[in-house]
């Protein structure tokens, strides 16, 4: 499924259909005769609300594009030198992914929001975007050509047991000491671009798991995360960090509960919009679980039937 995202307020809702993920698609188009620059798309007021329903529960979340447009580069490092992020100017901007230094080419970005999503019945999910078309494709890329899109790919045979809901948290340089809790997770990252690194301590607790991590354990999970390039107008042995992701907790598919964490945060290092405390927050109930049981059995036994058993 592709829905053209109109200007201003849009949204597509999501019903009984199953998909493996849901994303948002971003076209750049330059400006005639002119080459896309790494200032060509600003996603700080490109809002993105997802509300999901499943079994009677309902959950929302909000944030900008900014953030799933720097998870993807680092999920995907094929990509990321032909993304052309610049953080000079305290928000990161996008050229996006195309060729560089060619007249009247597009560049396209994708922002991750869910994956294996089964929905029957009452339950939905509800994808809004927010923008001004002006706002988001600047510098050389024409904003009457340029276009956005809420995009499906469904798949067969997926399982789900509970709600993974996407949030990204900014980290700014008014708290010393941010703290969170939430009822159950199974993903924590830390986010951060290539100029600001702010985070000092992490002190993780949950039912399952607790870490004290400093600020040497957290520079040595980034290098293991960093996403490395090497600028075509470097010597070869010089690499350059374009995004930075540390690991802390990823436990997909199952779950850590009871989660409280504590930061110390370095506010002089922090760059504005450019730091995000990413989490995939689980939101279950008995009768989502007894739900996805029975439909994970179903799918077993048609893959069984398949073979011939």
């Amino acid at each position: 499924m592709k829905k053209q995202i109109q200007n201003g307020n849009d949204f597509l809702v999501l019903k009984d259909c199953a998909f493996q993920q849901a994303y948002i698609h971003l076209i750049a188009v330059p400006t005639a005769g002119n080459v896309l620059d790494s200032k060509s798309i600003n996603l700080q007021t490109f809002i993105i609300t997802i509300e999901a329903q499943n079994e009677g529960i309902k959950k929302t979340v909000s944030f900008n594009g900014v953030g799933p447009a720097m998870k993807y580069t680092v999920d995907n490092p094929s990509v990321v030198a032909k993304a052309d992020i610049n953080w000079n100017d305290l928000q990161p901007t996008f050229k996006g992914i195309s060729n560089y230094g060619i007249v009247d080419e597009n560049s396209f970005m994708k922002l991750p929001l869910l994956e294996n999503w089964i929905l029957k019945g009452s339950d939905y999910v509800k994808i809004s975007v927010q923008w001004n078309k002006s706002n988001v494709f600047q510098s050389m890329a024409d904003p009457n050509l340029s276009q956005a899109y809420i995009c499906t790919k469904e798949g067969n045979d997926i399982t789900q047991i509970d709600m993974n809901l996407p949030d990204y948290i900014p980290i700014n340089n008014t708290t010393q000491s941010p703290s969170f809790s939430w009822g159950s997770i199974s993903r924590m990252y830390l986010l951060t671009s290539i100029n600001s690194n702010p985070f000092n301590s992490i002190n993780f607790n949950s039912e399952q798991v607790h870490l004290e991590l400093d600020s040497d354990d957290l520079a040595l999970m980034a290098y293991e995360n960093n996403v490395r390039i090497i600028p075509s107008l470097s010597p070869p042995d010089v690499e350059s960090f374009q995004s930075s992701m540390i690991k802390i907790i990823d436990v997909e598919p199952s779950a850590i509960t009871k989660v409280n964490v504590n930061m110390s945060i370095d506010t002089a290092s922090v760059t504005s919009n450019c730091s995000y405390v990413y989490i995939e927050e689980v939101i279950t109930s008995k009768s989502i679980t007894l739900k996805g049981l029975a439909h994970a059995k179903k799918v077993e036994r048609r893959k069984l039937s398949f073979r011939g058993l």
